[in-house]
């Protein structure tokens, strides 16, 4: 079974290592946040390029992250949890987003 507190802390540091990125997935080798988590999964830059709509609706740590974002922001609430870590990774700062990719990773633990 995939840890999905795991993979948020993989992301974190795949972040905190590359920098982050704004916009794109991928830049100058930095990441976005689903960027980083496509990362932490395991997957390939050629991999992330979306097929559909709904691409990374599947990959573990999108639908968690986007849900405890919508929570903690008010202003997030009426995105959807792919759009709502999109703007919130484009949006804050570094050091923001891998705050809270800890803060939700620590929130699962803690709920199971």
């Amino acid at each position: 079974m995939t840890n999905v507190a795991d993979i948020l802390d993989r992301a974190a540091d795949e972040m905190m290592i590359r920098g982050k990125a704004t916009g794109r997935l991928v830049e100058n080798d930095s990441v976005c946040a689903i960027g980083a988590l496509c990362v932490a999964n395991g997957m390939t830059e050629k991999a992330m390029i979306p097929s559909g709509p709904n691409h990374w609706i599947m990959l573990p740590g999108v639908v968690e992250f986007g849900t405890f974002l919508k929570k903690k922001y008010q202003s997030l609430i009426t995105t959807g949890v792919i759009k709502c870590v999109y703007k919130f990774s484009d949006q804050n700062s570094e050091e923001t987003v891998i705050e809270m990719m800890r803060l939700c990773a620590k929130e699962l633990r803690e709920n199971g």
